[in-house]
């Protein structure tokens, strides 16, 4: 290996049950860096190598989007605030008009579903009568 490259290895802690990264107590996420003395690096170098993790996450998006129906796309991105796909990102810039009616989409098939899951009222308020007590 040549000298200036450094090996970094990151570990997240994933939460099954939760589906989530685990939290530390103070609300960050439980991901540590380590290797390369990265905690010392210039600020500059951390967001350079930062922007590299960011492509190479979007790249894992794309191919994760790859494997499922539009329909699902849909869904995980849109109802369930999934990252998008640059497939549907390039979209909503080339249209800017889908992303507010894909998010309204979303919102109606949302209440829908609630409204069939819970009923038509999810909170029931005390009829208003006029009589004062």
């Amino acid at each position: 290996m040549r000298d200036d490259i450094l090996k970094i290895k990151m570990t997240a802690y994933w939460d099954d049950n939760s589906g989530n990264i685990e939290t530390r107590k103070d609300d960050t996420t439980k991901v540590t860096i380590t290797g390369g003395n990265f905690k010392k690096w210039d600020p500059l170098f951390k967001l350079d190598f930062l922007a590299d993790m960011e492509t190479w996450v979007q790249e894992q998006v794309n191919k994760a989007h790859e494997e499922i129906s539009d329909e699902q796309s849909f869904q995980y991105s849109y109802m369930m605030r999934c990252p998008k796909s640059t497939k549907q990102m390039r979209a909503e810039e080339e249209n800017p008009n889908l992303k507010e009616y894909l998010h309204k989409q979303a919102n109606l098939i949302r209440a829908e579903v609630g409204k069939r899951r819970f009923g038509q009222n999810v909170i029931q308020f005390p009829k208003k009568t006029n009589e004062v007590e």
